[in-house]
């Protein structure tokens, strides 16, 4: 009904003739508490493609011109609100191109924004919109830094593209927003590791450590390190002479680190007897290098 009677309007427009546009407007007007009881009905029974196509039709009969007058996108106290059920309703239709159209709406609805930009960012992933879709993750992280969607995604991101340097600044932006968020010093740690520096995947696997002290991984990865470490000093000694001091002082720096790998390792061991793939072969090297 409501698109027929916007029809009639637009064919009446073109001669500037309105015969029909104040009773049309009325029915208009009584029936907009009819779509919204009818979106809320098909929504609860989960028949989402319908209540979306109620709900659009709410949202944009506002600006219907025979409607304009009223200014309803402004003046209805519920515009955003219905404007989120919108968006909710399309995202479970799976209609992307829904949900894109009335974000903008629905991020009046202060209660729901994280929620919302989620559902966003997901819809212009689902449209291979990549460009816009890493733009509005970076924004709903800067705006929404505890909704954890947004990090845990732009992580994957950086990750499978190799952004490794953009994956340690916002992961650092993280840390600044809340230091004692193990899960961030964890990120952090797997970023240095995969940059090879091992040094501060160190460090930051001892935060992680301090913070939570049975973390399995944590002490995995700071063994790991610390054999990487070992190795990298082996590979040194093979290009000096055997008793020269630069020699001397990379044995010292490898069997150093080897001592080092020891008691994380052991930590792994203890806590994944059931997986010796893990931290066998690592305390095997680690236990043959130190002569033990």
């Amino acid at each position: 009904m409501y698109e027929y009677l916007n029809s009639c309007d637009s064919v009446e427009s073109i001669h500037n003739k309105f015969k029909y546009r104040a009773k049309s407007r009325k029915i208009l007007l009584s029936y907009r508490n009819n779509l919204l009881s009818g979106g809320r009905y098909y929504m609860q029974h989960k028949k989402f493609d319908v209540a979306f196509r109620i709900f659009d039709t709410y949202l944009t009969s506002a600006m219907y011109p025979m409607l304009q007058q009223y200014k309803l996108q402004q003046k209805d106290p519920i515009f955003s609100k219905i404007a989120y059920w919108t968006v909710c309703s399309a995202f479970l239709s799976h209609d992307y191109n829904g949900v894109v159209k009335h974000t903008p709406q629905a991020l009046g609805y202060i209660n729901k924004r994280p929620e919302i930009q989620e559902y966003y960012c997901r819809a212009l992933e689902s449209l291979n919109e990549t460009d816009k879709w890493v733009s509005e993750l970076k924004k709903g992280l800067k705006e929404y830094p505890d909704h954890d969607y947004f990090f845990a995604t732009l992580m994957a991101y950086f990750s499978d593209v190799k952004k490794y340097n953009e994956a340690l600044f916002y992961t650092d932006k993280m840390i600044q927003h809340n230091p004692l968020n193990w899960h961030y010093w964890f990120v952090k740690a797997q970023i240095h590791l995969c940059k090879e520096e091992y040094n501060e995947t160190i460090a930051a696997c001892n935060k992680v450590i301090q913070l939570q002290p049975k973390n399995v991984d944590a002490h995995y990865y700071l063994g790991l390190s610390y054999c990487n470490l070992a190795k990298l000093s082996t590979e040194l000694m093979k290009s000096v002479p055997l008793n020269s001091d630069l020699y001397k002082k990379y044995k010292s720096d490898m069997i150093l680190n080897y001592n080092h790998a020891e008691e994380p390792l052991l930590f792994v061991k203890t806590s994944k007897l059931e997986q010796p793939s893990l931290w066998a072969p690592l305390l095997y090297q680690v236990y043959l290098n130190l002569n033990k």
